[in-house]
């Protein structure tokens, strides 16, 4: 039981840190104009999406991101995910900041489970 409560606890941390490294690339990169932590935030946005719609595309994937879960709550992942829209967008990053709503949508339809009935009903 304590061995499984360490392993919840380190998925969490290891969310909460890549999480802060991919937010303080983003950042660095659109408000103080790091071109190296630009470059790697905006491919960061590009392959995360990409990775999403692939996972959210392909049955076992999808049945194995399900079984997995997120490290965290749903409604903390998601407003991570609404404050890096955000910083896109009120840099002028449209077509980047649409790319993350895309993964947000991806994302949903993988792990919450009233859009996985939803769209398992039609």
């Amino acid at each position: 039981m304590k061995d499984e409560k360490n392993k919840k606890i380190a998925r969490i941390f290891k969310w909460v840190v890549i999480q802060s490294l991919f937010l303080a690339a983003g950042i660095a990169g659109l408000y103080y104009y790091v071109d190296w932590a630009k470059n790697i935030f905006l491919f960061l946005v590009c392959f995360g999406t990409a990775a999403e719609i692939l996972i959210a595309g392909a049955s076992k994937a999808k049945a194995m991101a399900r079984e997995i879960g997120l490290p965290v709550p749903q409604w903390l992942s998601s407003s991570y995910d609404m404050v890096i829209v955000l910083i896109l967008a009120s840099v002028g990053h449209f077509f980047f900041a649409t790319l993350w709503v895309i993964q947000i949508i991806a994302e949903l339809y993988i792990y919450n489970k009233e859009v996985i009935a939803a769209v398992e009903e039609k």
